[in-house]
């Protein structure tokens, strides 16, 4: 017997067989009259169907991650069309895709945070995305974890299908104290704005505590300062500032919390259990979102660090581009811990454990650079004060200026030695405590070796920069000079090192057809194999390992030590080649481009009064070329800063693996990757025995909880106090103003990269949209015509290697990658700024032109 699609009120009571208990829980409310938004089940014999079209099943799957891999069968997608059909027809949404697993939100086990939903769908494509999103949460390695610790057995997963209720304030009421269960007063908590931040406590709740008989409530009020609302026309939450005024005021109403108190009550007499209950308002309408059991919370469950939204009131910082993305705990930590340790800056040997204002600031799992520190360290420069008390300043600055760069490269020898035992080391055979000791010393040596002077040298880079466009400041286009001065100028770097490497590696393969056809005719999953096996290319594969072994431990995408490099799975790198040999592209056509000529007597006669000596004039040309040499310089010293900092990250995953496998055999987490949830000291604890006392899994649950619902959101670009700030207001236009980082116009089809296999899909001359730009990706700006970016800023390395390549760069300082989606036509131009939609026309020969505007 098969069950199909349905709307939640036309469930019948034989559906518990098809339907998991968070949906047939509020198909029992709806029909009890209780006020559920719209709402649609898909029953699990649509998930059993779908995985055995893709041959998946608990033992195949368990140890590979199959998101966006699946395919939908004939039956299935039709059915899942005239769903979206439907959804069109009520005229409401967006909407939201919900796990809802038979064996989820039982009396025994909630898998609280363990499956995924989705949130704020507004089209048909995120729609299927979101489905399938749901499905393969079921198989992610944590979820088989979970199931087999629970003892729990492969039952499947239905999909709840709601709309999203664009809350005004939201909340959850706990029909017992969840702290203590002895204690019958209703508690209420409650947040302006969308309820899974408070579900998932990344936002300080008002908490209501009322008597269940007599209205009598004790209010605990909280100063709130942000809430999340939905975002319109884009897939994720946006983040807003909540006013001054109402900071302090309470979220409810005595009549609402009466109201909410009387609700649990009647909730928990009908089920004959203490409830948990989620619940939002909208205006004048209040809507049930969810109801489960209560499990019992300790202090500790719900007192978890975290880098979440708790933003401290006297924040002022703008998120940096290469993490705006969010990134794990443990990554998080490590910075927090490297900062501890740097110099901080240009004059004195200082480090950060001694000073208030840090360089970096962590919320919402990403990293913001604190605008405050910018100013303390960075923009006191002391070559506009004429003063003696200036002089042992300027003396100090130019002394690191001229010699910082030399002093970082003389221990690189040193640092790729020691690196290099550390690498040779088989973890396997070490006994835990010599594991937590190399790991401690790895830590140690990285961010007092070559770690401990990089905000110096990150703010040499901005002191030239600015220098230089002070000297050009009398010109109308200086950013425009310097940029193409650079280029003139650009050092060698690590980064285009290994990227002209692997263009020759294509070249290669693009020559050879034994070598051509295994890469063009095999997915990249099963290339490395065949190069293994096939004889006639067995050389070609001895270059390619050579490559990966000294350029393997580049990261695939974010730095986050979660994340795998290329020596762990080099089909990544082998897909790229094969993109390569698919467009055509032109082998390291960079290393024959000869930029313009810059003329510096032009220059020169514009901005240096004509009254000035020969001599005096050709001294300030000298200064100038110098400072634009530094400037340079101390911009390629940043890449290859982070190319030397990724061999570090590879020996910390390393080590961090072995310790998570460990202690997963110990019962102590469920999966060896959760070792990623915990902070650095947190790791460092879990050798001593009295880390058993501590309820590791739960921390873990609640940070990938904060982790995953952080990934949907959408980061404020700056903050100032409590004020969240985005530079782009408006949706859905045809014109963007942005902010230009490479010269330059160009048009193309979009496409938006979140990941290295997105490579894979790039074509010659597409637009990527990317929300960072990492630098194991360079490789793809060979074929890339243009980029826009989520956030940035002219020294990001993405405009840096773009403006190398000649490509035209904007920044877009919101959430691009929601905004353009794939194969949409775009116009950018990376002199002036703008980003312009255009639409198109296919003709009988599939060129593609514009016809509007």
């Amino acid at each position: 017997m098969k069950a199909r699609i349905c709307e939640l009120a036309k469930l019948s009571g034989w559906d518990h067989q098809f339907f998991g208990h968070k949906t047939l829980r509020l198909a029992e409310l709806s029909k009890r009259g209780y006020p559920i938004p719209l709402s649609f089940a898909i029953p699990v014999n649509y998930f059993h169907e779908y995985c055995g079209y893709n041959g998946w099943s608990e033992e195949s799957i368990s140890d590979a991650d199959p998101l966006g891999d699946g395919k939908y069968p004939d039956g299935i997608l039709n059915d899942i069309n005239l769903l979206w059909k439907r959804l069109l027809e009520t005229g409401k949404g967006p909407w939201v895709v919900r796990s809802s697993a038979l064996d989820e939100d039982g009396t025994k086990f909630s898998f609280a945070g363990i499956y995924d939903s989705v949130l704020n769908i507004s089209s048909y494509d995120l729609f299927l995305k979101a489905i399938q999103r749901c499905w393969n949460s079921y198989f992610s390695p944590y979820a088989v974890a979970y199931r087999a610790n629970a003892g729990v057995s492969f039952y499947g997963m239905s999909l709840l299908v709601q709309e999203m209720i664009g809350g005004d304030k939201s909340g959850l009421t706990f029909t017992r104290n969840p702290l203590d269960l002895q204690d019958d007063h209703i508690i209420i908590e409650a947040h302006p704005g969308l309820n899974f931040a408070l579900v998932d406590d990344m936002v300080a709740a008002d908490r209501y505590r009322a008597d269940r008989v007599n209205n009598d409530a004790v209010r605990e009020i909280k100063t709130k300062f942000i809430k999340y609302v939905l975002d319109e026309g884009v897939s994720s939450i946006n983040t807003v500032s909540i006013s001054s005024e109402q900071r302090e005021q309470s979220t409810l109403t005595e009549e609402e919390v009466f109201n909410l108190r009387d609700t649990g009550i009647a909730l928990e007499m009908y089920y004959g259990y203490p409830c948990d209950i989620e619940w939002t308002m909208r205006g004048d309408d209040w809507f049930l979102l969810q109801v489960r059991p209560i499990t019992c919370r300790s202090e500790e469950d719900i007192s978890f660090d975290c880098y979440d939204g708790n933003i401290k009131e006297n924040a002022e910082c703008s998120l940096l581009d290469r993490y705006s993305e969010p990134v794990s705990t443990c990554y998080l930590s490590l910075l927090d811990t490297w900062q501890e340790q740097v110099y901080l800056d240009f004059y004195s040997k200082t480090i950060g454990k001694y000073v208030t204002e840090k360089p970096l600031q962590l919320y919402f799992n990403r990293v913001y650079w604190n605008l405050k520190y910018q100013r303390k360290y960075y923009d006191d420069l002391p070559f506009k004060d004429r003063g003696l008390s200036s002089l042992p300043k300027k003396r100090s600055l130019m002394r690191l200026m001229l010699n910082g760069h030399r002093s970082w490269y003389r221990r690189i020898d040193k640092y790729e030695s020691r690196i290099a035992e550390y690498a040779a080391i088989n973890v396997n055979q070490l006994d835990t405590s010599e594991i937590y000791r190399l790991l401690e010393e790895l830590i140690d040596w990285f961010c007092n070796y070559i770690g401990k002077d990089h905000y110096q040298f990150l703010g040499l880079a901005n002191v030239c920069y600015q220098l230089a466009i002070d000297k050009l400041s009398s010109l109308p286009n200086a950013k425009e000079i310097l940029t193409e001065a650079l280029n003139n100028d650009q050092y060698d770097n690590m980064t285009m090192r290994a990227n002209r490497e692997l263009m020759k590696l294509a070249e290669e393969a693009n020559r050879r057809n034994e070598v051509k056809e295994i890469l063009l005719a095999d997915d990249p999953m099963s290339i490395y194999v065949r190069l293994s096996n096939k004889h006639e290319a067995s050389d070609f594969k001895v270059k390619f390992d050579d490559f990966i072994a000294r350029h393997g431990h580049r990261g695939i995408s974010c730095d986050d030590l979660s994340s795998p490099h290329w020596v762990e799975q080099p089909d990544y790198v082998l897909g790229l080649l094969r993109q390569f040999i698919i467009n055509g592209t032109a082998i390291c056509s960079i290393d024959n481009e000869n930029p313009s000529p810059i003329h510096w007597r032009i220059i020169a006669d514009t901005i240096y009064p004509h009254n000035i000596t020969y001599i005096k004039r050709k001294y300030e040309l000298y200064k100038l070329k110098s400072l634009i040499r530094l400037t340079s310089i101390y911009m390629n010293l940043r890449e290859n800063q982070r190319y030397y900092f990724d061999k570090s990250w590879l020996l910390l995953r390393k080590f961090m693996l072995e310790i998570g496998s460990r202690i997963a055999e110990d019962g102590l987490i469920n999966d060896k990757e959760d070792i990623f949830h915990l902070t650095v000291s947190e790791i460092m604890e879990l050798k001593t025995e009295s880390s058993k006392d501590h309820n590791w899994k739960r921390r873990v649950d609640f940070r990938r909880k904060i982790l995953n619902k952080n990934k949907s959101i959408n980061p404020p670009y700056l903050i100032k106090g409590a004020d969240l700030i985005r530079l782009q207001t408006a949706r859905k236009k045809r014109s963007y103003k942005a902010t230009g980082l490479s010269p330059g116009q160009v048009s193309g089809r979009a496409r938006v990269v979140s990941s290295f296999r997105d490579l894979e899909r790039v074509c010659q001359g597409d637009i990527l949209v990317v929300s960072n730009f990492h630098p194991s990706w360079t490789p793809v700006l060979q074929i890339a015509g243009g980029m826009i970016m989520n956030f940035g800023n002219i020294l990001s390395h993405g405009a840096i290697i773009a403006r190398e390549f000649g490509i035209p760069v904007v920044v877009f300082n919101d959430r691009a990658t929601d905004l353009f989606t794939d194969d949409c036509w775009i116009e950018i131009d990376g002199t002036q700024g703008r980003i312009r939609l255009a639409e198109i026309e296919v003709s009988p020969k599939n060129d593609l032109r514009e016809v509007t505007v």
